[in-house]
């Protein structure tokens, strides 16, 4: 069935909501639909004749079922003369990503760079590192000889007060990541078949388990997955829950892996997860309303550990992050309660800490996220001197 998304971002800690997307599953064919409406119940109701047309499609797979999907999204595709022009998809991928609000404009403005007060552009990874080589090629004449020009432009590094410099790995790793998720974009797009050819992370630190993925960030990952593995991502990036703790009881009975589960009641018409966790723990959750609809998904789409953490990695890969883990759903569920200047201790029992020390020290030790709290201080507090 069909996929109801809002596209979302958050601005200063506050969670901003745009447009509703239609996603459609047709046998041959996968459908990203623009509603371009905010109102839930007109989404809802195109979403309902949709699915309509979607079992229709299914019975009688030989039919292309596309326009009838069109005309129910009262949705108009262009018919311009398609480009394949590499500089001219990249900006329309950057365009489409801000006006979904899967991107920021200061995200956009690190990738595509931002003009200075004569109208030149500075900076921006694509102007610095990918346009050179690849602006004026046709995406369909892409090689991996255009691969080893870039790996060749990334290894030579720049010049800094007369001395030749190395790029970093973190530097390199994210003109990567780039290109990927752009090679990725062509083909949801239908603009390519499959990608011209992979680029391989460069191994770095390790990032580890405790680091924080933005909003924005775990929108972007979401884009790349299935709708019932994106309810397993919600939920443990809204709750803090463990891979194992997403388990019902029911569920966890059938495995031999450490007990770990949760069950769920509802209590003076709030919803309550409780959590049998690490250490016999048994602790209770809030789950807060917005995140029923997801949870409810998950449960009535079980799923071993194994195979969500795999669908996990294969969306943060598709999406140009193939570095996080999914424990990092739960370090950034507690990185956005700080974020959003929550009380140290209540952070602590949503987390279900022992110590605060343990929450500080090792979940809230995330350099990027300590550094936009201090932006946020900074803007809070600068003009009251």
């Amino acid at each position: 069935m069909s996929q109801l998304i809002q596209n979302s971002t958050y601005r200063e800690g506050v969670r901003l909501f745009g447009n509703y997307t239609l996603r459609v599953y047709l046998p041959k064919v996968r459908l990203n639909i623009p509603l371009g409406i905010k109102d839930k119940k007109k989404a809802k109701f195109i979403q309902r004749n949709v699915n309509q047309i979607e079992r229709d499609a299914n019975r009688y797979p030989d039919k292309d079922y596309r326009n009838d999907i069109y005309i129910a999204c009262s949705y108009k595709p262009k018919e311009d003369t398609p480009t394949y022009n590499f500089n001219a998809l990249f900006n329309k991928m950057i365009k489409s990503k801000v006006k979904d609000e899967i991107m920021n404009n200061r995200t956009r403005e690190i990738i595509m760079g931002k003009k200075n007060k004569s109208g030149i552009v500075v900076g921006g990874i694509y102007h610095l590192f990918i346009k050179d080589i690849f602006g004026k090629l046709d995406i369909r004449d892409v090689t991996v000889a255009h691969k080893d020009m870039l790996l060749d432009k990334l290894s030579k590094g720049y010049m800094k007060s007369g001395v030749r410099t190395s790029y970093s790995e973190s530097s390199i790793n994210i003109v990567k990541r780039n290109l990927t998720s752009f090679f990725n974009w062509l083909v949801e797009e239908d603009y390519l078949e499959k990608i011209p050819f992979k680029l391989k992370q460069n191994k770095s630190k390790s990032i580890g388990q405790n680091v924080w993925i933005k909003p924005s960030i775990f929108d972007e990952i979401c884009s790349y997955a299935h709708f019932t593995d994106v309810a397993y991502f919600k939920v443990a990036y809204h709750t803090g829950l463990r891979l194992r703790e997403l388990r019902t009881e029911e569920l966890m009975k059938s495995s031999s892996s450490i007990k770990l589960y949760h069950t769920l009641k509802r209590e003076e018409g709030h919803y309550w997860i409780v959590v049998y966790g690490k250490g016999g723990k048994v602790k209770e959750l809030p789950l807060i309303k917005g995140l029923k609809p997801y949870y409810d998904t998950m449960i009535s789409n079980p799923k071993c550990s194994r195979t969500v953490t795999a669908n996990f990695k294969k969306a943060c890969r598709l999406a140009g992050f193939g570095d996080f883990h999914f424990h990092n759903l739960r370090a950034s569920f507690i990185s956005n309660l700080a974020m959003n200047n929550t009380n140290p201790k209540v952070i602590k029992e949503l987390a279900r800490h022992s110590d605060l020390k343990i929450t500080s020290d090792h979940y809230l030790a995330d350099n990027e996220m300590n550094k936009n709290m201090l932006v946020n201080w900074l803007d809070n507090t600068e003009n009251l001197v």
